[in-house]
This record gives structure tokens, sequence and C-alpha cells, in this order.
């Protein structure tokens, strides 16, 4: 009697692990951001090490109670299970809360150097001059070869979703109004949304009096950087789709976080 509940606790182990290993692999799917932001190795490495031990644990559920073998894999189980739900832990954090992202560029400078690291939170919500972190897409980008596919970027929103904008006479007008863009400078260059429109969006975007709004979903994201920025006014529009979430601190030790302050808009 006593064997057959240790065989039941055992495989109950054995089921609630899987069930963990695989709402793992749903949220790697739900979130690619976490297969960047977490070593993929870890997760594999994870899952080798669950197959291993359910098979020793079957191994160890037909050995006596008393047995070595039973000892050895029952005190490893309880280890795997250690991890398997620490790493549960981080993933749902990474995945609803925040996740640490490294600068690796120069055209958020000089809000953001080079080598700094920041926290995104998750997010389908933005504004004007919200801080970005998205995925550069060859297919829904115009054409630009500077940029490797999937890279990871982060800019600031510029213009919205049913706006119209242009640059001129290096200012940001929105809806043809003239807002403060503390970033513009002699480096920011004159354009319009017809310019960096694809000719797929240009049919989404194009109104029967014949001018141009940003389609839904789009975004024009610029870095702060305006001389030395690769952005939307290479590349073209970014969709919502492939942002993952905005910037809200600085990293600059362990315990010591710095509020990233998102400007808010104003008329000139």
């Amino acid at each position: 009697m006593e064997d057959l509940k240790r065989r039941k606790k055992i495989f109950t182990c054995i089921l609630v692990n899987w069930i963990c290993l695989l709402f793992m692999i749903v949220f790697f799917i739900l979130r690619p951001i976490l297969l960047k932001v977490m070593h993929l190795w870890i997760f594999i490495l994870v899952l080798i090490i669950g197959i291993t031990f359910t098979i020793l644990a079957c191994v160890a559920s037909r050995q006596p109670e008393e047995s070595k073998i039973n000892k050895i894999t029952t005190s490893l189980f309880e280890y795997f299970q250690i991890v398997l739900y620490a790493l549960l832990i981080v993933e749902s954090i990474f995945g609803f809360v925040f996740f640490p992202a490294t600068v690796n560029q120069s055209s958020m400078v000089p809000t953001l150097l080079d080598g700094e690291k920041v926290l995104i939170k998750p997010t389908s919500s933005f504004k004007r001059f919200d801080i970005v972190v998205f995925e550069f897409n060859c297919q829904k980008q115009k054409e630009y070869s500077g940029i490797e596919n999937d890279t990871l970027l982060i800019k600031r929103i510029i213009a919205l979703p049913g706006e119209t904008f242009y640059f001129k006479n290096h200012q940001l007008y929105i809806n043809d109004e003239l807002v403060e863009d503390e970033f513009a400078n002699p480096h920011t260059r004159d354009f319009d949304l017809e310019s960096v429109l694809t000719e797929e969006l240009k049919e989404k975007a194009k109104q029967e009096n014949g001018s141009y709004i940003i389609p839904k979903g789009w975004y024009l994201l610029l870095g702060d950087n305006r001389a030395t920025s690769i952005d939307s006014e290479e590349f073209g529009l970014v969709h919502i789709s492939q942002i993952y979430g905005k910037a809200t601190h600085k990293i600059q030790s362990l315990f010591s976080w710095e509020k990233l302050n998102q400007k808010k808009e104003s008329l000139k």
C-alpha cells in the first residue's frame, strides 16, 4: 500500500513538472522576445534534465523505498523542481512585468548611452515620445541593407496612428500643428509621411482628398541622436506587432534604477 502511494506521488510530480515545461514552451511561442533576453540553451538544458529525471523517477518507482538508487533519484528530482519553478518565476516576470535589455547603439544619445541597461515593460499601449524596443522586420520595413533582420532596436515614438506629420526647418509638425521636439536640431532632416511609406502602406494611408495619414497599428520611430540614428526616416514605419514594450528605467546598478522621463507632448 505504501509502495502504491509513493508511486502515485512520483507520477504526480512528473505530471506537474511536464505541465510546467509545456507552459514554458507555450510562453516562449507567445512571447518570442524571451528567446532574446533569456538564454535558450538554459531552457533546452532544463528540458533534457527533465526527460532524464523522468526516466530515473520511473525507474526509482519500481525500486524499494530504502534502495540507494531511489534516494539519489528522489533527491536529484527535488533539485530539478526547484530549478524549474525558479525559471518559471523569472519567465513570468520577463513576460508580464519587465525584462532587461542592453543598449548596443548610439542612436539614443544623450538619453541612453551605448552599453547602458534598461528595463522594458511589456505593453501594447503607447503614446508620443515613449521610448520603445522593437524588432526590425525586412518584410514590413522599406528596403534597407544597414540592419539585419530580427535585430532589436530602441527608438522614440514621434507620430501615432491616424496622424500625419512632417519636419520643416528642423521642426516637427503633427496634423499641421507645431509640436515641441527637444531633440530636433540642425541634424534633423526635413521629410514627411509620404516619403517613409512603402507602396503597400500608401494604399492604406491615402485619404480621399489625396493626403496621407499613418495607418492603424503603425508608428513613426526616431532616435534622439538625429545625426547618426538609423530609424523610420530610412526604413519606414514600424508596426505594433514588432514592438515588445517601452523603456521605463535605466539600470545603474542592481539596486539603483533611474526612471526614464517620458517627455510630455506640448504644442508651441
